[in-house]
């Protein structure tokens, strides 16, 4: 580990100390007696004493860096250079899946669990009453978990000395901060409520009181500016945790972590465990010596413009990786391809579309297959494309419009035109990404969504995968998820259709660098569906309504089902979930044995019948699965013996 030179504090003299209480003889003598008031007085002796570093602006930091990251696996490069402009490189080849880094964050704020340590709840319990008071001046409930991050922070890095250390190597962007207005108005709400929080409880003790008044608390100095470099650290260098099921725990702010540098072709992804503060980050791809670890800082799977848009709005830079150097007219997540061969054709990019909707196709024959494409089938797809990205951006209008459906087609084809012609790119991108996060789809439309999403997914114009159907399958999935299972033919099936377009058709294709070989609940909703549709059919209370569905695949329905279901019941993997995945194996092979099904039905055409019932090209033989991905390779998921009935 390197160290360096910091910044020499000036300590306040002993006596200082003693006259209040605060020497550590002190404090520590009430820890017995009277816990609470020594964790309030540890908190003030720490605001005391502790340095308060305040950032440069333009993150121009004099400071040395501090190491803790460099390993025989991998190193920090640019530590001469100014925070922002360094990044992690590894040190040596490593297969893929190999643990590349393996970090516990101190400072984290999770959303149902308190796993924190214990001086962070000390200090935290210390200020909650006044906290309580001021975190109300919130309107976004959002807006509270940072505020507790930032706090952890802060406490962190007066606790923790190497935490300290560690912090100074991160950049804040306050420039920039400064002068975006929106993030201004973020900001200094959450500034007030902690600066307040501080002075409140400062002001309720008669230690804190005298020292305040005396401006001796180091974070108060120069309009609390450190409370500006710690709220700024936060916005521009936490980042999300997930469990197993992809499924948001929190967010935490760690500064080895957040010294990956981006990419949108990113070789690395975080895994948390659900069990212990700790999380471990993976490379999905093969890594060179001196190549760069890369992880992404946003979602994925949109076109160039709104991955760019969203890292210029949150982390103030752009994007270089080789997916964001496509022509503009070669976007994987915005294309429209053959029909027949599913080449990918010339068509107006994404920019052109938002600034002339009603641009016509620029090529009528495929080049690879000669197919003609049907000018009345294309035009019909691309005014369905229209409407799904005028649902993201009117995301706050459109649910109290009492049109039919045809005529709510219309009238929204006709809205997104005027939208264009009335307002620029970048505010028409910046709607867009603020629908894609915010836009729910209304209950009165969802069938005509659906039949919608029938429609591309059987012409074929356009993948699943690209930009707008991608987000609208994804909120189908996730609407259809949450209501009550009630299966008949047109629900069980259809939910089934669905869930494999979005896992099979928009989420593998969208992964160009294999991170969801590593998800270990890939396949659980799907084997879960599949096992519910089961369970439907031989329960005798549902023999009129299984009727049909019994009979989707002739005879075989109900076998074709179970190979299926207990398929992907074997690819999960997760630790959390072994108890319930074998209780589920038991059953479907029970059911199996006990119904007597056909026997000679293998695995691969099972899986082949369950595709094409989906609508989707996907190719399987007897020993694997291939997706084909957003930029054309093939993406293999293998087949066991043992993961057969």
């Amino acid at each position: 580990m390197t160290t360096t030179t910091t910044t020499t504090t000036t300590i306040p003299h002993q006596d200082l100390l003693i006259s209040y209480n605060l020497s550590s003889a002190s404090i520590e003598s009430l820890k017995p007696t009277d816990e609470a008031e020594y964790w309030k007085r540890k908190l003030i002796q720490l605001l005391l004493l502790e340095p308060a570093y305040v950032f440069p602006n333009d993150d121009h930091s004099v400071r040395g860096f501090y190491d803790t990251v460099t390993s025989d696996k991998i190193y920090v490069h640019g530590k001469e250079q100014r925070p922002g402009q360094r990044g992690i490189r590894s040190g040596k080849y490593a297969l893929a899946g190999s643990l590349i880094m393996k970090i516990n964050p101190l400072a984290a704020y999770y959303y149902d669990r308190a796993k924190q340590p214990d001086f962070v709840i000390k200090f935290e319990d210390a200020l909650q009453p006044y906290l309580n008071n001021n975190v109300k001046s919130l309107l976004v409930g959002g807006d509270r978990g940072v505020v507790y991050l930032a706090l952890r922070v802060l406490f962190c890095y007066l606790y923790d000395v190497e935490f300290r250390m560690k912090v100074g190597n991160l950049c804040t962007h306050q420039r920039e901060i400064r002068l975006d207005v929106e993030k201004r108005h973020l900001v200094e709400p959450i500034k007030k409520v902690i600066v307040n929080t501080l002075r409140d409880f400062l002001g309720a003790h008669d230690i804190g009181v005298s020292l305040y008044k005396k401006n001796l608390i180091k974070v108060c100095k120069k309009s609390w500016k450190f409370v500006d470099d710690v709220i700024a650290i936060v916005f521009i260098n936490y980042f999300n945790l997930f469990n197993a099921k992809k499924q948001g725990l929190g967010y935490c702010l760690d500064p080895d972590f957040a010294l990956i540098n981006h990419s949108c072709l990113p070789n690395c992804t975080q895994f948390t465990s659900t069990s212990t503060n700790e999380f471990q980050v993976i490379n999905t791809l093969p890594i060179f010596e001196d190549e760069e670890i890369t992880v992404t800082y946003i979602p994925l799977g949109f076109p160039k413009e709104i991955r760019s848009y969203q890292l210029s709005l949150q982390f103030y830079f752009h994007c270089q990786c080789k997916l964001c150097k496509f022509d503009d007219n070669n976007d994987p997540f915005f294309s429209i391809q053959c029909n027949k061969c599913g080449t990918r054709i010339k068509s107006p990019s994404f920019k052109l579309i938002l600034t002339s909707p009603n641009l016509a196709m620029r090529q009528h024959v495929c080049t690879k297959c000669l197919n003609n494409l049907n000018q009345v089938v294309y035009p019909k797809n691309i005014k369905i494309r229209n409407f799904f990205m005028s649902l993201i951006l009117f995301f706050k209008s459109v649910t109290g419009l009492s049109f039919n459906d045809q005529d709510y087609f219309k009238f929204l084809n006709k809205e997104f035109v005027k939208y264009i012609e009335k307002f620029t790119l970048v505010e028409l991108i910046k709607m867009l990404v603020n629908g894609i996060y915010q836009f729910e789809i209304p209950k009165m439309r969802r069938n005509l969504l659906k039949n919608l999403v029938e429609i591309v997914v059987s012409d074929k114009v356009f993948p699943l995968h690209t930009f707008p159907f991608n987000v609208i399958i994804r909120e189908l999935d996730n609407m259809e998820s949450q209501r009550e299972l009630v299966i008949s033919l047109l629900d069980g099936i259809s939910r089934l259709q669905l869930k494999l377009q979005r896992v099979f058709g928009v989420d593998i294709p969208s992964d160009l660098t294999s991170m969801l070989t590593f998800d270990n609940c890939l396949f659980l909703d799907v084997a879960e569906l599949l096992y519910q549709i089961v369970k439907f059919i031989i329960n005798p209370d549902n023999e009129n309504r299984s009727r049909q569905i019994s009979t989707v695949f002739g005879a075989d329905t109900l076998a074709t089902f179970c190979h299926c279901c207990f398929f992907f019941f074997k690819q999960v993997r997760s630790s959390s979930e072994v108890d319930s995945i074998e209780d589920r194996l038991v059953e479907v092979m029970d059911l199996y044995d006990t119904l007597g099904l056909n026997d000679k039905l293998t695995i691969g055409r099972c899986l082949s019948d369950l595709f094409d019932l989906a609508e989707l090209y996907i190719r399987v033989t007897e020993s694997q699965i291939a997706v084909k991905s957003a930029i054309g390779f093939l993406i293999y998921f293998p087949i066991d013996k043992d993961d057969c009935l």
